[in-house]
């Protein structure tokens, strides 16, 4: 089980704060798109992101997005942010994760994951031995069939994390 535990829960990326990314090492967040930035299919930004970005970027924090999502998404999204991206990153797959902190020269332990998926972003992370962040999911009507299957077998896993934590 610990294997899809996050290092962290909360409730909005926007909780992520510079002390908290000081305390544990962090000088790389690798964020997920959807219900992490922005709800599914949105480019409109959830309230606070956009300054939590810019914070983090004058803190010289490297911020690249990462989503499983086509590059029709994910491309536009990152560009408006300007921000690097990864589309199709196949998580949980750690190919595509490790690529991203090893290109820009960076170690395990300087980098966050954030996402609100467990089966996805939180074992993505700990298959490639870093540091993660499972947020609440923010919007949960119009997900796709999968991701809402996800989200049912999810339920008794964020229980035990949340006992936890």
């Amino acid at each position: 089980m610990p294997i899809l535990f996050p290092t962290l829960c909360l409730k909005r990326v926007t909780d992520i704060t510079l002390d908290l990314l000081k305390d544990i090492s962090i000088n790389t967040v690798l964020l997920d798109v959807d219900n992490t930035l922005a709800a599914p299919e949105s480019m409109e930004l959830f309230d606070g992101v956009l300054n939590w970005i810019n914070t983090l970027k004058k803190a010289n924090i490297k911020l690249i997005v990462i989503s499983n999502n086509y590059r029709k998404r994910v491309e536009p999204f990152a560009n408006s942010l300007d921000l690097p991206f990864i589309c199709f990153a196949m998580k949980p797959l750690p190919f595509k994760i490790r690529k991203v902190y090893k290109g820009i020269n960076r170690k395990q332990s300087e980098v966050l994951l954030v996402g609100d998926q467990i089966f996805t972003d939180i074992l993505g992370a700990n298959l490639s031995h870093i540091k993660s962040v499972l947020l609440e999911p923010v919007i949960k009507e119009s997900e796709k069939i999968t991701v809402n299957l996800r989200r049912f077998l999810e339920k008794p896993i964020r229980k035990k994390i949340l006992k936890r934590s």
